[in-house]
């Protein structure tokens, strides 16, 4: 029988390339995976986005603790999405995990930089959390000095009187 549903593709739910690669990457290692991901994005049948890489990218990061492969997505990802945000900032979380804040600082300047040209709402979060991750790493959550604004300071002393 005929699936008239079925017929529009946009009615389609996609399969994931994320989980493909990942499969892939148990099976047969990270360079078979990332062939895999190569040989699949020219598929309409899986959703392709930088939110599927850097999802695996994690998940090799953190729940396989393989930082190689992770760096591998994270790579490919800013290879595939020069212009987005996210995976340099990703890309950053894997240089922070590898003990490399140094470089991780110009990665977080360069997905601020992209971001704060970005106008979707559902990145402010992103910038948000890019910002904070610098302040961080910059030793700067600790002080005012990162917030933004005039701030007029009456200072004191322990008697209350103003200095």
């Amino acid at each position: 029988m005929f699936c008239y549903h079925c017929f529009w593709a946009g009615d389609r739910e996609k399969n994931s390339i994320g989980d493909a690669v990942y499969e892939e990457y148990k099976q047969n290692g990270i360079d078979k995976a990332l062939a895999k991901y190569r040989d699949l994005k020219a598929n309409k049948d899986y959703e392709v986005t930088e939110w599927e890489l850097n999802r695996i990218g994690y998940q090799l990061m953190h729940d396989d603790g393989d930082l190689e492969a992770a760096e591998n997505v994270f790579s490919l990802n800013m290879e595939e999405y020069p212009q987005a945000a996210n995976p340099m900032d990703s890309y950053a979380d894997y240089l922070i995990e590898k003990g490399n804040p140094e470089e991780a600082k110009n990665y977080l300047q360069k997905s601020i930089a992209q971001n704060e040209k970005n106008k979707r709402e559902d990145e402010k979060q992103l910038l948000k959390a890019s910002k904070a991750k610098l302040a961080k790493l910059e030793n700067k959550h600790k002080q005012l000095d990162f917030l933004i604004g005039n701030w007029d300071v009456n200072s004191t002393n322990f008697q209350g009187i103003g200095a």
